[in-house]
């Protein structure tokens, strides 16, 4: 299970979250930036720019397995959009909207929303 970095960078705060996914392996992609490389110029770059650092196979296994791509907009804050991913997609993207700013998805309660509907997808 893979986790892209919040818009500050770092995908620490989503440890929290791994223990309520069950024994599944959770990997996160750092921000660009912190080594000095420059910044994606703008959602769509930052998208990607994030596709890019999967691996060729990692690329390939998303695209072909449909329902593997789950999105979370944080209602409380409206710039990230879904849509900026189906480029890069051939399956299906789920989006779910949680009640929450962005920098507080990993909060508690946003962030037992979020793995529920994990856990849900992956049961089916």
């Amino acid at each position: 299970m893979w986790f892209t970095h919040p818009c500050f960078g770092l995908c620490w705060s989503y440890l929290g979250m791994a223990g309520q996914l069950g024994d599944r392996p959770v990997y996160g992609i750092q921000a660009r930036g912190f080594d000095g490389a420059p910044l994606p110029e703008n959602l769509a770059s930052w998208s990607s720019t994030t596709w890019s650092r999967f691996s060729p196979c990692s690329r390939q296994a998303l695209s072909n397995c449909p329902g593997t791509v789950l999105f979370f907009n944080a209602t409380q804050s409206p710039e990230a959009q879904s849509g900026l991913w189906d480029p890069h997609l051939e399956g299906e993207l789920y989006s779910y909207d949680i009640n929450a700013p962005h920098f507080g998805l990993t909060a508690p309660m946003p962030a037992a929303d979020i793995c529920s509907i994990i856990n849900r997808h992956l049961r089916n």
